[in-house]
């Protein structure tokens, strides 16, 4: 496969995604759908620029730190420690987590059509 071609792929699964999410407004805690296309999408970017040292080393960077808030929020929040404990709200947890997969889309988008 091709790098347009990963790329097309990852943004129409995370637009069909977030569109059911904007549908439904399911709580995302506890949903390993979102998280896992977190961590696919910042994959998929330090991917498609592996070849440029200095962004793949900032994508991975990013991956990881994705990759902790992914499982430690969301997958499983009993490794979490107690740092959230003002929130009494889940949907802030929701929010952030979109935001973040919409961040990563923000990343992927551009890479369409280049040379990599």
């Amino acid at each position: 496969m091709n790098n347009n071609t990963i790329i097309k792929l990852t943004l129409f699964l995370n637009a069909i995604l977030l569109i059911y999410q904007f549908l439904l407004g399911d709580h995302l805690r506890g949903n390993f759908i979102y998280p896992l296309l977190l961590i696919f999408d910042s994959a998929t970017a330090a991917y498609i620029l592996r070849k440029n040292k200095g962004f793949f080393l900032m994508l991975c960077f990013i991956f990881y730190v994705n990759y902790s808030i992914a499982v430690g929020v969301y997958m499983d929040p009993s490794i979490a420690p107690e740092f959230y404990e003002q929130v009494t709200n889940e949907s802030v947890y929701d929010e952030g987590l979109l935001s973040m997969i919409l961040f990563c889309c923000a990343l992927i988008i551009p890479l369409y059509g280049t040379q990599r």
